[in-house]
């Protein structure tokens, strides 16, 4: 072994103790104080260190911030985008789309913790946290008792909203089953504007009539793109 070798391993026995050293110490900054404190691509970095162990992920934390503008745009970005950065492989991007899901399943539950549903920014806010960032349509409900206590909430639909005609039905029958007395709906326009459609107000008269057949309420249809949201209610369609 001539001496430019051994120079060589041991510079990346230097660069592996003290990529080490890090990761180790941002961690226990996490540790002492939760994300409070942390940058965006430290906040990328240390969720990288748990799916590359063994690499500096710093450069590949701030090439995603870059690529997505934001930590909620990496966290909100489909698999086939994550998978086009360099140096994402599928252990990386799954990793990246288990965070971006942990947050929705939290957010899931804490919707059904709550005691009771009083205003359209209420649901704004616990339909946005379960809506925004989903790359595809999601067609969404809440389903609630007379004191507007949540008693569960489903997607109802997945992928683009083009079939009216499914959803009074499948909406009811799961009001139904739940023994629910009011429904909220919401779904989500990625990467468009929250302004209605023609074919969103005929879903909300569609959905609006079958409920009132049933002895039901309809107290909302909410649209989300992006961080906005829409109140049909607040808008006079129902």
């Amino acid at each position: 072994m001539n001496r430019g070798t051994v120079k060589t391993a041991a510079e990346r026995q230097d660069r592996a103790a003290l990529t080490a050293g890090h990761r180790q110490r941002l961690k226990q900054r996490f540790a002492r104080q939760g994300l409070e404190g942390l940058a965006d691509y430290e906040v990328v970095e240390l969720l990288l260190t748990y799916a590359l162990p063994r690499r500096d992920v710093k450069p590949l934390a701030k090439r995603l911030l870059a690529e997505f503008a934001s930590l909620k745009g990496v966290l909100d970005a489909p698999l086939p985008r994550l998978l086009a950065v360099d140096g994402v492989g599928e252990h990386t991007a799954l990793l990246l789309r288990l965070g971006r899901e942990l947050v929705g399943r939290y957010l899931q539950e804490e919707i059904r913790a709550v005691e009771s549903i009083t205003s359209p920014r209420q649901a704004a806010d616990l339909c946005r946290g379960r809506l925004e960032g989903l790359p595809e349509e999601h067609f969404y409900a809440i389903f609630l008792d007379n004191q507007h206590h949540v008693l569960a909430d489903e997607i109802i639909h997945r992928g683009t909203v083009n079939m009216s005609a499914v959803y009074p039905r499948s909406v009811m029958e799961r009001a139904l089953y739940h023994k629910a007395a009011a429904v909220i709906v919401a779904h989500n326009h990625p990467g468009g504007s929250p302004r209605p459609s023609a074919e969103d107000l005929h879903i909300t008269r569609e959905l609006q009539q079958a409920a009132a057949v049933l002895g039901l309420r309809l107290l909302d249809h909410l649209i989300v793109a992006g961080s906005q949201v829409v109140s049909l209610q607040e808008l006079g369609h129902l």
